[in-house]
């Protein structure tokens, strides 16, 4: 079986730390060790690093490391992902204060990754959003995007 593609967005990252959410850190770190399986290829985007270089020092060190020790491959907002983020954006399914948030599923997108996986459950794994990309993916030629939170990904012994 081919090893399934997945885009980690930012606040997938964000979880690994975040001890007011027990919970969500809980299902990010079990995430974690269950991509190590070696059954996935691992991406970000320098959109991922540039979110996190916005983060406060302590925090920002210990993301970095953990990208570091897991070693995504980094893909580059290309003209391609612009454009296609821009027309997420002109369907109106998101206020443009989520634009970095349909660059996200943009890099995806344009990349073929087979999931992009995030625990923004404001923007991104929310049925119109999910709906909105897809529409514009056909339209515009691309494949459909999977989007899921960890636990879309984690399996249950």
């Amino acid at each position: 079986m081919k090893k399934l593609k997945l885009y980690i967005e930012t606040s997938v990252w964000n979880f690994l730390f975040a001890e007011d959410a027990p919970d969500k850190q809980l299902e990010t770190i079990r995430f974690f060790e269950e991509i190590h399986s070696g059954d996935y290829e691992l991406f970000i985007s320098t959109l991922v690093i540039a979110e996190i270089e916005r983060a406060q020092e302590l925090v920002r060190n210990k993301l970095l490391g953990k990208i570091d020790e897991i070693e995504p491959e980094v893909l580059p907002i290309t003209r391609e992902v612009d454009e296609l983020a821009l027309k997420y954006s002109g369907a109106c399914f998101l206020s443009e204060k989520a634009f970095d948030d349909l660059t996200h599923a943009a890099v995806a997108t344009v990349n073929r990754m087979d999931f992009l996986v995030s625990w923004n459950l404001k923007h991104i794994v929310k049925v119109k959003t999910i709906a909105g990309i897809n529409e514009i993916n056909l339209i515009e030629g691309y494949r459909e995007l999977k989007i899921c939170t960890v636990q879309g990904v984690v399996v249950d012994e």
